[in-house]
C-alpha cells in the first residue's frame, strides 16, 4: 500500500498564476490529473479529509452535512484506479503549533467567509456536540457508498512521546463513535497501544521499535513506514541529493522485513513563497526543521499538467520490484527472502552497488521466467 500526500494549495502553478475556486470545473479537472499521476505511478491508498470536503449548516445544537463534495472526490479518485483504500484526514493537531504541544481536535465555526476549523480540547461541550453527529453521519455515507470497508481514520499527524496522553484520549473517544473503523497514523511513540490500528512509524523508529511492531502484527494490527525530513544519514529516503538506488530500495526494505505499506506526506506541497519549485526545492517547516531538497514535492507542475521525478519513476521501480519479490515468493518463498537480504542487510544498511542490484532483479525475472 502506498500512499503520497497531496495539496491544492499552488494551483496557480498550473493555471496561468490564477488561483482556482474550490469545486469550479477546473478545480476537479486538477484533481484529476492528480489522480491520474498516482495512479500511473501505482499509488493505491489516497488522503481524503472530510472536515474540507463536507458542507456544514447548523441550527442551535444540531448539525446536518453534506457530503456531495467528499462523495465526488472519492469517486474520482476510485474510477482512475489510485484509491484501493482511503485514509480519512486528521481531525486534531498539536496546539500551539508546537511540535511538544498537547493535541486538540478541530470544530467548524461559522465566520464571514464561511466554515473556519477552530482549536477545541476534545472534552469540550461543542467539540463532543459535533463529533457526535458528524462520526456517525459519515459512517452512514460510507456504508451507503460502498465505502466503509475501505476507509480508515487519523486522528492527528506524529504523536511523540511528551504529547501520547492527549492523543490517546482524543483516539478513545473517536474509537467509541466509529467501531470497526482502523485508526491509522504516522506515529514517533510506539507507547500507544490499543490507540492505532495500523502504525506507520518513521523507518529509523521502526529500527529501533522492530521488536515491538512484529509484535503489533502478530496481534492483527498492519504495520507501514514513513519517511519525510527524517530518517537521514544512511537511511533510504527520498531526497534529490541521495542516489537514486536508495529511493528504489525503499520498497525493498518493505518486503525485506514484512511492512505493509509506505507513507510519505510530500507529493506536491509547493511552498506559497516558491515561484519556482525547479529550483527551489528546499524550505524549513514551523519547528525550525529544514526539509532537505525533494521533501516537499515529487512532481512539478507545467501548465496544465504534472511532470514526474526521476525519484517518482525510482520509487515505482522500487513498487514493482515488491510485487516481483510477492510473485517470487508465492512460487519460492526461500529465494525471494535470500534476494532481498542480498540488498537490504539492516534498516540503514544497503548493497548500492547498482550492477549487483540488477543482477538481482535479473535472477528474480528469470525465476519467475521458468516454467512450474
Amino acid at each position: 500500500l502506498v500512499t503520497n500526500w497531496f495539496s491544492f494549495e499552488r494551483l496557480d502553478l498550473l493555471n496561468k498564476d490564477t488561483m482556482l475556486e474550490k469545486y469550479s470545473a477546473d478545480y476537479w479537472a486538477y484533481a484529476k490529473t492528480l489522480a491520474d499521476i498516482m495512479a500511473e505511478y501505482r499509488q493505491n491508498v489516497v488522503l481524503l479529509r472530510p472536515l474540507d470536503l463536507t458542507e456544514f449548516s447548523r441550527t442551535e445544537d444540531e448539525w446536518a452535512f453534506d457530503f456531495s463534495n467528499f462523495n465526488r472526490m472519492v469517486r474520482l479518485m476510485r474510477d482512475t484506479g489510485c484509491a484501493e483504500y482511503i485514509e480519512g484526514g486528521h481531525i486534531g493537531g498539536r496546539l500551539p503549533q508546537n511540535w511538544e504541544g498537547h493535541f486538540v481536535v478541530k470544530v467548524p465555526e461559522k465566520s464571514s467567509d464561511g466554515w473556519a476549523l477552530t482549536d477545541y480540547n476534545v472534552n469540550n461541550k461543542e467539540a463532543r456536540n459535533f463529533y457526535t453527529q458528524f462520526f456517525p453521519a459519515l459512517i452512514e455515507n460510507l456504508k451507503e457508498n460502498g465505502w466503509l470497508d475501505i476507509y480508515m481514520q487519523h486522528i492527528a499527524d506524529e504523536p511523540i512521546h511528551s504529547n501520547k496522553a492527549s492523543y490517546a484520549e482524543i483516539s478513545e473517544f473517536v474509537r467509541r463513535l466509529i467501531p470497526g473503523v482502523k485508526i491509522v497514523e504516522a506515529c514517533h511513540s510506539s507507547d500507544l497501544d490499543g490507540s492505532i490500528d495500523i502504525w506507520v512509524p518513521q523507518l529509523n523508529f521502526l529500527k529501533d521499535d522492530f521488536a515491538f511492531y512484529q509484535d503489533q502484527q502478530k496481534k492483527g494490527k498492519e504495520v507501514w513506514f514513513y519517511t519525510c525530513l527524517g530518517p537521514q544519514g544512511n537511511f533510504a529516503n527520498r531526497f534529490i541529493e541521495q542516489p537514486l538506488i536508495k529511493t528504489r530500495i525503499l520498497h525493498w526494505i518493505n518486503y525485506r522485513y514484512g511492512i505493509t505499506g509506505y507513507l510519505h506526506w510530500g507529493l506536491n506541497h509547493w511552498r506559497p513563497h516558491h515561484n519556482n519549485p525547479f529550483t527551489m526545492t528546499t524550505d524549513m517547516n514551523y519547528a525550525g526543521n529544514t526539509l532537505p531538497g525533494g521533501d516537499m514535492n515529487i512532481v512539478y507542475p507545467r501548465e496544465g499538467r504534472l511532470l514526474s521525478s526521476i525519484r517518482l519513476e525510482a520509487m515505482r521501480d522500487g513498487i514493482c520490484d515488491y510485487e516481483l519479490l510477492k510473485m517470487l515468493e508465492a512460487k519460492d518463498p526461500e529465494m525471494a527472502k535470500k534476494i532481498a537480504g542480498k540488498i537490504v542487510f539492516n534498516f540503514d544498511h544497503y548493497d548500492l552497488n547498482i550492477l549487483h542490484f540488477r543482477k538481482m532483479r535479473k535472477e528474480i525475472l528469470e525465476a519467475l521466467s521458468l516454467q512450474d
